[in-house]
């Protein structure tokens, strides 16, 4: 049917915003106690995900994302994850937040964990939102910036120098900076985006 796609986009939105009305009168203290699990929960499923045969985390596109067939994906249950734990934390430790030792690195050693999950998936892009996840809430809770901008200088150079050992990674970024020089197996998307907006 030439309506598929927009009737399965209607229901997404629809049970979206019912979640969305649930959560909105949800006590999110109640919360505060389901953070670790929900956290455990997480790295055990997306360690899962790397380490169970094909027939439970099979291999799709090259990378290995999904727990019994395609039905679900633990790194986007670990978005709801980190915005709890993150939460709970930074609620915790209260003024202790500004220290960099019991402050910030406790954050960066959970976190770190789900990032190296998702990276060996591979999976950057949810790696990096983790981390931009945290960092934001961090930010909104009271933390140092000087912290992040000394580490962020620290991890630079080796970031730069592991990225050429992730090539799609690379041909990604190519892809947005020179859209029309990439190939259209890493830039397909970009192009009919654009083309449906020249379209009108």
């Amino acid at each position: 049917s030439s309506s598929y796609f927009l009737v399965h986009q209607l229901g997404g939105v629809a049970v979206g915003l019912i979640a969305f009305a649930i959560a909105a009168k949800f006590d999110a203290q109640k919360l505060h106690d389901w953070a670790w699990p929900i956290m455990w929960f997480t790295i055990a499923t997306m360690t899962a995900v790397l380490v169970l045969p094909g027939r439970i985390a099979p291999t799709i596109h090259g990378s290995r994302r999904f727990l019994f067939g395609a039905s679900f994906q633990p790194s986007e249950f670990g978005k709801l994850a980190v915005v709890v734990w993150v939460a709970m934390l930074i609620v915790k430790k209260g003024h202790s937040l500004r220290r960099l030792t019991k402050g910030l690195v406790p954050f960066l050693i959970v976190i770190g964990v789900l990032d190296v999950l998702a990276a060996l998936e591979p999976d950057l892009s949810v790696a990096m939102l983790y981390t931009l996840l945290m960092a934001v809430l961090l930010f909104v809770g009271g933390a140092r910036m000087g912290h992040f901008i000394a580490l962020a200088a620290m991890c630079l150079p080796i970031t730069l120098t592991k990225i050429e050992k992730w090539r799609y990674a690379v041909s990604r970024l190519s892809a947005f900076f020179h859209p029309g020089d990439a190939p259209d197996a890493v830039n397909f998307q970009l192009k009919q985006s654009l083309i449906a907006v020249g379209s009108g």
